[in-house]
């Protein structure tokens, strides 16, 4: 149990098994299952919920609370030294998010790696911008001594995809400016922030990181009709952002930061296809299947939707399936020897859950049965059995208004391609 700088999860009674996203048998050493037990996250109740809101309070006490009194030099060398304490963590980390959320190990070191640098680069700022420097000015006639101040309580929510690197970059930068925080662990990728607790113990002061774990609907809700949450840093859907925000009693003071969910598409204009620009189409499509599938296309920045001009529309989704094709599907940890003896880690890997394979099924069915055709091999087939989560990647071909894949994020490794008369086409997805 931890107790002091943190407001523990742990101490609740009732737990929930994580289900990893993949393992493999022992019969072959390459079979994927999903239904695998790594972990276990504690389940907090509402009551518990109100203790951990209790510690930040007093911790924040008005602004008084030792933490946002601490002088920014201080909360910087406190933060200095959760990063070195993190860096223990660094390979338990990598192999969780490999784990639980299917991240193949590149990627899953990239973001560790990405953190720690993103908040050492924050601090650099933090101690070289004279904005970040108390200061003596003269307004008018009135001299006055200017420091930035800390807003309060602040509610982080970060997502499952990026896990670490998503909410701290949040998270870190609001501690470093003396506010205190409440962090809701996701249900799926927490596994990773338990990992993280130790650290915040040894750096921080008691009660100014708080972690709630459980249902969202059972937590938090309940801490925003408080009215005691001050500002709210959320990464997921809109309508879930809309109802957190509408159960604060006064909406308009809450400091709201918010990175919500994108249809975001890929247009490409006939000029491309041309022959004398068949180097440039290349790259293009090249950029193309890493914008739809770098981590299974499970990124809010992923292109979810290509238009191509009519004439060269179906040219363009084989050329695409071939190249999806080409991704090596796998687990996270497999290696794979290329044709130029170059080495890599899985590009496909398991979906977190057996709900995202199934919603990828939903709306791949719903476009073949309304006209589409699965362009590249295998498409949508999974790999490893019916527990299997590890989906193979699929182009659909030739996506229109009706489906439901035109409108909705899939979140997934479903690439659809829509084809255009005019530009029009692709702008009334827009408004």
């Amino acid at each position: 149990m931890l107790h002091g700088a943190v407001s523990d999860p742990s101490e609740s009674d009732i737990v929930a098994d994580v289900i990893g996203c993949c393992a493999v048998s022992s019969a072959d050493g390459e079979s994927v299952f999903s239904n695998q037990r790594i972990g276990e996250l504690p389940q907090m109740s509402t009551a518990q919920t109100f203790e951990v809101l209790e510690d930040a309070k007093q911790a924040w006490n008005g602004g008084t609370g030792t933490w946002p009194q601490m002088s920014l030099k201080q909360r910087v060398e406190a933060i200095e030294l959760f990063i070195r304490e993190l860096g223990s963590k660094r390979e338990e980390i990598v192999t969780t998010l490999m784990w639980e959320i299917g991240k193949n190990r590149k990627d899953a070191e990239a973001e560790f790696d990405r953190t720690v640098a993103f908040v050492q680069k924050v601090i650099e700022v933090i101690r070289t911008d004279e904005e970040f420097a108390s200061s003596w000015t003269t307004v008018g006639s009135t001299k006055a001594f200017v420091r930035r101040a800390a807003i309060g309580i602040i509610m982080c929510l970060g997502p499952m995809n990026y896990p670490l690197n998503e909410t701290y970059a949040t998270l870190i930068p609001a501690l470093l400016m003396g506010n205190v925080a409440i962090m809701k662990i996701p249900t799926v990728g927490g596994l990773s922030h338990l990992l993280t607790m130790e650290a915040f113990l040894k750096a921080l002061p008691p009660g100014a990181m708080n972690f709630v774990s459980g249902r969202g609907r059972e937590t938090m809700p309940p801490l925003m009709e408080t009215g005691d949450i001050d500002a709210l840093a959320f990464i997921g859907g809109s309508n879930a952002a809309d109802d957190l925000i509408g159960k604060h009693p006064h909406p308009h003071r809450l400091k709201v930061f918010l990175q919500l969910e994108a249809k975001n598409m890929g247009i490409f204009l006939s000029d491309l296809f041309i022959e004398s620009k068949a180097s440039e189409l290349s790259d293009a499509l090249d950029q193309a299947v890493l914008g739809a599938l770098s981590f299974n296309g499970q990124r809010c920045t992923a292109l979810k939707l290509f238009f191509i001009p009519d004439a060269h529309s179906e040219t363009f989704a084989k050329m695409l399936a071939e190249r999806v094709e080409a991704k090596s599907v796998g687990l996270p940890w497999q290696i794979w020897k290329a044709d130029d003896g170059s080495e890599a880690y899985s590009s496909i890997t398991p979906l977190p859950n057996k709900k995202a394979v199934n919603y990828m099924k939903k709306l791949i069915e719903d476009a073949v049965l309304k006209g589409a055709k699965i362009m590249n091999s295998g498409g949508g087939d999974i790999i490893g059995g019916e527990e299997s989560t590890l989906m193979v990647p699929a182009v659909l071909y030739p996506v229109t208004e009706d489906m439901d894949v035109y409108f909705e994020e899939q979140f997934g490794p479903v690439v659809p391609v829509a084809k255009y008369d005019s530009i029009d086409t692709a702008k009334k997805v827009w408004s």
